[in-house]
């Protein structure tokens, strides 16, 4: 019969509704136009029968056969199964078939199983066995299932080791199950058997054994201990009731002594101490002698007193296995094992240190009578170094060296990736050595390339010795993405990843200037305000400003305005000559250098216009949607004497040159929403204001407008960013998480300028987590750095302060004097600014006394000066030399301040002499004071009176400097010289 005719281009059937075990023959023909072929017949017929596959368990999913599951959180899962017929799972934990409950759901079809375990805990931790059966044959997998949980309740029951009066020792063993992290210590209580309360003892246990002190004896205790992990502490194992009492009787019977040596005068005698010592390790024996003949013993002589027999000492000592001699080595993620044999009497203690450090917190350390072990599970890099063992004893101390290094794979490459030489078709990629080479030799780098968009990485080159390499074979003007992997012989790191795209293209140049000419915008009878539009080419690097040339129309000489570079596309220039009449142009700047000058704008004369109005008032953005921007502005300063009509509004898109009118007619209205705009798209605007007199000259607005995209998120801060400290001379990393989509752009500012990738800077961003490296090499790197992203949908920014930590030095930019100046009477203040961190501590000395605060003394310090007064100060008691003396943990240092107290100067020595007297003068001498008073003399003041009684002394003359002779023209008068 006839089953199907068949297409063509079909070679292949299926043929449904037959009976099983039924045999059949098949036979196919060819047919065109010409008719039918002969038929092609399969050679023996074809038994109907179901095929049978063995049942068969895919855990690629799962190549460790571990799943780790916080606790709370359900286990899933799903495990693809092949077989025909379709093969029966069954689910097992623990050796028993799981069956479905509230919490436990078994789900199968033909071609996968899934075990579902909701509100998981620590007891749900083991095996779980998967068994798939069908008539071919069965197949077994087992997984590991490990719950992310504080650990188990310690194995019972808690042992009591020993009671004292005052003291108990307990011990217990690890708990099953330590909650998927290494078990850290464990927490021991205490209460007394009576009451509710418990009393924590100690958090910090390493081992499961611990001796409860400062009990109080014929008290009843209860004892309880628990494990803790990183998730926490876990459940408690309790002790039974116990009492602290003494258990000190009276010794039993020593053992029968035994002859170990003997002469005529004596002998030695051992025994074996009683087997019952009362409770009290004494080790004091009496003794008494008796003479024995043919006839029997005599009466026995006692030995006054007690004996103490003293222990055998022996200095400490170890035995090191000949593995440990060279250094032991292990792979990253195995163990540390170090077992040392120990001996000495009485037993020495033994510590364990890392590097002269405490280890017990990162090891496992058990000592036994004549054994001593640490152990370190999962060692990583941080555990090479040398571990330090010290046995003690009363006899004295041995210590043993033993060097560990752990080995394994480098970590990633030191970034970020940086690049240089960037040509049309390569590019030269550097980055830095891994930190940690993994203990062993970087045998290369692989470094790889990705365009984007694309996923697929291509490998560049897989053995690069050093840490630059030139990338060729690009394509010009297409972004690619860069990561670089270090590799040694136990493998390869992860990979260092470039943060930005990078773009191949013909080398950088200057910018192209703008190819408007300048826009007059104001203009008065001193200034002109101007704007002009950003270069159509930025030489391939980012326009950082501009400068603006002018150039009165009677000379040929242009001059530049500005001295520094101006950032925006609006400058208002001013201290013109008015009535002078000007051009501009305008020159841009990147950081290759400057472009050649753009087109000249037309000339205009600086005058104050009286008939159009000036230009309307600052413009506002009122608010910015996807497709809308609304903005304001106010009137205009000078209306012209005539009202204000209206406004024109005029826009265009950022780049071009034509301007367009917003609306037809002129807006009565101060504010205006622009309609039907693009999204992620950047316009400028411009308001013209009217009166009778005509249109006056446009307000622009500042900065470009870029509308929204129509799906955004604000950049929103998931850590805020820390305050660090670190050493002066050592880098310190700032770090914030800040997220929005799209991605933010990241831009570092302090003191509100914005930070330039280079040597001193070095910024990082993966999208979500951001940093910022600064090299410090001055104090004055210490401060407030402000991360800010800023993305379509809005900005955020956070900051942190930069702490350093140097030892203190006088600051640089505030320099002492070589000498500091007071008038007598008055306050001396030496004023010191310093640098230095931590804060020092301070103190002031007068010679080599110091001094305190009191009355007459004032010591202010803060964390950036010091500042002395001292009041009343006297030439005698307060002159001479001021030391002040910092000092911190990183160093010292100290000055002198050389400190003088000006007076009045002195009598001038006596007596005065009248050297010569003449007709209508006389010419009189005196010595200059002895004290100066600390300042030079500047004059003196020479008085005279009439030589009768009553008479006072009169100015005669203030300002002579001569020391020592002055003529005087009036003759029989005193004088008197100051």
């Amino acid at each position: 019969m006839t089953l199907a005719t068949l297409k063509t281009t079909v070679f292949e059937h299926t043929i449904v509704s037959l009976n099983e075990t039924e045999q059949y023959l098949f036979r196919v023909k060819a047919e065109n136009s010409r008719g039918v072929s002969e038929a092609r017949e399969i050679v023996s017929p074809v038994t109907i029968q179901e095929q049978r596959v063995m049942p068969k368990i895919d855990l690629a999913g799962i190549p460790q056969k571990i799943v780790t599951v916080p606790a709370g959180k359900p286990i899933e899962l799903h495990i693809p199964i092949i077989g025909r017929p379709p093969p029966v799972c069954s689910w097992y934990f623990g050796g028993v078939q799981i069956k479905e409950l509230d919490r436990v759901k078994v789900e199968t079809t033909g071609k996968y199983t899934k075990l579902t375990v909701r509100e998981t805990t620590i007891d749900d931790t083991g095996n779980y066995a998967l068994e798939v059966k069908n008539i071919t044959g069965t197949a077994r997998e087992v997984i590991k299932v490990i719950i992310l949980d504080k650990p188990g309740i310690p194995i019972g029951p808690l042992r009591i080791e020993a009671v004292e009066a005052t003291a108990a020792t307990v011990s217990w063993n690890p708990p099953e199950k330590d909650g998927g992290a290494n078990i850290s210590g464990y927490v021991v209580e205490q209460r007394d058997a009576h009451r509710t309360g418990w009393l924590p003892v100690s958090e910090s246990v390493t081992r499961p054994t611990f001796k409860f002190t400062r009990l109080t004896e014929g008290t009843e205790y209860v004892f309880r201990v628990a494990a803790t992990n990183r998730f926490g502490i876990g459940l408690f194992l309790q002790s039974e009731v116990v009492e602290c009492k003494s258990a000190k009787t009276i010794p039993g019977a020593p053992g029968r002594p035994d002859v170990f040596d003997m002469s005529h005068e004596g002998m030695t005698i051992t025994w074996t101490p009683p087997e019952e010592d009362g409770g009290s390790q004494g080790a004091e024996y009496r003794f008494r002698v008796m003479a024995c003949n043919a006839g029997g013993p005599g009466e026995p002589v006692e030995i006054p007193g007690t004996v103490k027999v003293t222990e055998m000492l022996e200095y400490p000592d170890y035995e090191l296995d000949d593995k440990y001699q060279e250094g032991l080595v292990v792979r990253q993620g195995g163990v540390i094992r170090l077992s040392i044999p120990i001996k000495g009497k009485p037993l020495p203690t033994c510590k364990w240190t890392k590097d002269g450090r405490d280890i017990s917190h990162r090891a496992m350390i058990a000592t036994s009578d004549d054994r001593t072990e640490l152990v370190i599970k999962e060692a990583h890099r941080d555990d090479t170094g040398t571990y330090d063992l010290v046995l003690e004893n009363k006899c004295g101390k041995k210590v043993v060296y033993i060097k560990a290094k752990v080995i394994g794979r480098p970590d990633p490459p030191e970034g970020p990736l940086e690049f240089d030489d960037i040509q049309a078709r390569s590019a030269r990629v550097s980055w830095r050595a891994p930190s940690d080479d993994g203990g062993s030799d970087i045998l290369g780098y692989i470094i790889e390339r990705r365009e984007v968009p694309k996923a697929a990485w291509y490998t560049v080159d897989a053995r690069v010795v050093d840490t630059s390499f030139v990338v060729k074979g690009l394509k010009e003007n297409v972004e690619y993405h860069f990561k670089v992997t270090a590799e040694n012989q136990f493998g390869i790191s992860r990979s260092l990843k470039s943060d930005e795209t990078v773009t191949p293209k013909t080398p950088l140049c200057p910018p192209e200037p703008p190819s408007n000419p300048a826009e007059i915008m104001d203009v008065t009878k001193t200034s002109v305000a101007l704007s002009w539009s950003r270069p159509k080419d930025d030489g391939g690097s980012r326009v950082t400003g501009y400068y603006v040339e002018r150039r009165e129309v009677s000379t040929e000489k242009w001059v530049r305005h500005n001295k520094t570079h101006i950032t925006t596309t609006m400058y208002t220039i001013t201290g013109l000559i008015p009535d002078a009449e000007y051009m501009f142009r305008i020159i841009a700047q990147n950081d290759v250098g400057q472009s050649e000058p753009g087109p000249a704008s037309d000339s205009v004369v600086c005058k104050d216009p009286f008939d159009k109005p000036s230009q309307p008032g600052e413009i506002d953005i009122i608010s910015i949607t996807k497709d809308c921007i609304t903005i304001h502005w106010d009137r205009p300063v000078c209306d012209g004497g005539k009202e204000i009509l209206g406004y024109w509004i005029e826009y265009r898109q950022s780049g071009e040159s034509a301007w367009k009118k917003c609306v037809k007619e002129r807006s009565k209205d101060r504010q205006f929403t622009m309609g039907g705009l693009m999204e992620a798209t950047e316009y400028e605007f411009r308001v013209f204001a009217e009166n009778e007199s005509g249109i006056s000259r446009p307000r622009r607005i500042a900065m470009g407008i870029k509308t929204k995209l129509s799906v955004g998120e604000a950049p929103s801060l998931k850590e805020e960013m820390q305050d660090i400290t670190t050493k002066l001379g050592e880098p310190g990393t700032l770090k914030c998480q800040i997220i929005g989509r799209p991605l933010p752009e990241i831009k570092w500012y302090r003191f509100g300028k914005e930070l330039i990738q280079s040597r001193k800077y070095k910024m990082s961003s993966d999208g979500r987590n951001h940093s910022l490296t600064v090299v410090t090499d001055e104090q004055e790197d210490e401060g407030l750095y402000t991360c800010r992203a800023i993305n379509e949908a809005g900005e955020i920014e956070t900051s942190g302060k930069l702490f350093l930590q140097a030892a203190p030095q006088f600051h640089p930019g505030f320099p002492l004097k070589e000498t500091y100046n007071a008038g007598c009477g008055t306050s001396l203040r030496l004023h010191v600014v310093y640098i230095g961190r931590p804060i020092p501590q301070i103190m002031w000395f007068y010679g080599k006394k110091p001094l305190n605060p009191s009355d007459n003394v004032i010591i202010e310090n803060t964390e950036n000066y010091t500042h002395l007064v001292v009041r009343n100060v006297q030439r005698k008691t307060n002159a001479g030399r001021y030391k002040v003396q910092m000092s911190n943990i990183f160093g010292s240092v100290d000055t002198v301040l050389r400190v003088e107290i000006q007076d009045k100067p002195a009598m001038p020595e006596g007596p005065i002499v009248v050297d010569a007297l003449l007709k209508s003068s006389v010419i009189i001498s005196w010595k200059p004071p002895k004290d100066d008073g600390g300042a030079m003399i500047t004059n003196y003041i020479v008085e005279k009176r009439e030589a009768k009684e009553g008479e006072i002394y009169h100015l005669f003359l203030r300002r002579f400097t001569c020391l020592s002779i002055y003529k005087a023209w009036v003759l029989s008068m005193p004088f008197e010289v100051k």
